[in-house]
């Protein structure tokens, strides 16, 4: 079963970006701009994984994470961002991260850290 992908970051340029690469290694990815947009669609797309950013327009990427964990989706999380600090990344991997990136990022190390989380992800979503 082809593994799915939601982008979730307010540049353009960065979805398409991640869409095309994330596509050509074999995945199907949908992309949203902003955390409501996300919040909406996984329920839906059912996410095996969501690529996250932490400045999102209408809500902090974290807040996305929280909620993506209080209604316990199967949606593992990848975050993302050029704004990260040392005490976000302890509350994200608090929350069950898989991984934690900075941009700029290495494309090579972000392909990994994808594949390490579906490698993981053997429960089938409900």
């Amino acid at each position: 079963m082809e593994k799915k992908i939601l982008v979730v970051d307010d540049e353009q340029d960065t979805q398409w970006f991640l869409s095309k690469v994330l596509t050509e290694e074999g995945f199907d990815v949908q992309t949203a701009s902003t955390g409501a947009e996300a919040l909406e669609m996984v329920p839906n797309y059912k996410p095996n994984l969501a690529i996250l950013d932490l400045r999102l327009p209408d809500m902090h990427g974290i807040e996305v994470l929280k909620i993506i964990k209080e209604r316990k989706w199967k949606t593992k999380v990848i975050i993302l961002t050029a704004y990260g600090t040392p005490e976000i990344e302890a509350e994200a991997k608090e929350l069950g991260v898989c991984a934690f990136m900075s941009k700029p990022y290495i494309l090579e190390d972000l392909i990994k850290s994808v594949k390490n989380a579906l490698e993981e992800d053997i429960l089938e979503h409900p």
